[in-house]
């Protein structure tokens, strides 16, 4: 089972590196529009390291919010495929929205730390449930 600091070192790498594509994607359309003259490197450094930090410091959510004890049957909603894709869904709905693009940004590498984080559960022999949620 990968650990927080597994799961922090995963999660940091992958969420700079998504920031750092959101940032280069919208600096090239800003170009294009006009709205900017060239491409600003301090401003692509800074939404790297600021989307790394967001993965660094969400990495161990799912854990926080379900802790295992030890016991490797832990996993219910809050590691469940269910609550990945609601979270997703609403960092994507987020775009729909009248929030800065800064926050909406914050709002999808959130979801995609979370999801790194269950992905990286997903790959153990436990798995991960559907809904985690148990029917007596």
């Amino acid at each position: 089972m990968p650990n927080n600091r597994e799961h922090r070192e995963v999660n940091t790498a992958v969420c700079g590196l998504a920031g750092a594509i959101i940032n280069i994607f919208r600096q090239i359309n800003r170009i294009d529009r006009g709205e900017q003259d060239k491409f600003n490197l301090w401003e692509l450094g800074l939404d790297t390291i600021g989307a790394a930090g967001i993965g660094y410091l969400t990495a161990g959510v799912p854990d926080g919010l379900e802790p295992s004890d030890d016991n490797p049957n832990h996993r219910g909603p809050c590691h469940s495929v269910a609550l990945g894709t609601l979270l997703g869904i609403v960092a994507l709905k987020s775009y729909d929205t009248t929030l800065p693009e800064k926050a909406k940004d914050a709002l999808a590498i959130g979801a995609l730390s979370y999801n790194l984080h269950l992905l990286s559960d997903a790959q153990t022999p436990k798995g991960l449930p559907l809904t985690g949620i148990k029917l007596k």
